[in-house]
């Protein structure tokens, strides 16, 4: 198993007072890594929309623009808001990757909760969409 590839104590402690996370290339954690798919534009965000509207009722779509690849989701819960932001960049006609930002509206941190959003959602996108393995993952435009 790679070192760090689940959050320890101190990150438990840091998300006290930090509401950000993000999905990147190289994000310390592998679940929350940038995911690169085999699949068009298109059907990735048509995917990604699909899989917010069944797999999480508490997300509310605010904004698709398909044009530019992007998406803000709302979730509202009875201590917090969240504020959801999910890029897909169209890489080549065939290749895409998915980038998701979880910000928590307030003065507190999220504990965890943007962390256990990104990993939730790439799981689901991981078992509908095509990964993309190789030498080109990880490469963008």
């Amino acid at each position: 198993m790679e070192r760090n590839a689940h959050p320890g104590l101190g990150y438990w402690l840091l998300h006290l007072f930090v509401g950000r996370e993000e999905s990147r290339d190289d994000a310390v954690f592998p679940a929350i890594r940038t995911r690169y798919f085999r699949e068009r534009g298109e059907r990735v965000m048509e995917t990604v929309e699909t899989v917010i509207r069944a797999d999480f009722p508490s997300l509310r779509l605010e904004h698709v623009d398909v044009g530019r690849g992007e998406m803000v989701a709302v979730r509202r819960t009875l201590l917090a808001t969240y504020d959801v932001m999910i890029t897909v960049y169209r890489l080549s006609p065939t290749a895409s990757a998915v980038d998701i930002v979880s910000t928590r509206r307030g003065m507190f941190g999220d504990l965890g909760a943007g962390y256990r959003l990104i990993r939730a959602l790439y799981e689901k996108l991981d078992g509908r969409l095509k990964p993309m393995v190789g030498r080109d993952v990880g490469r963008r435009g």
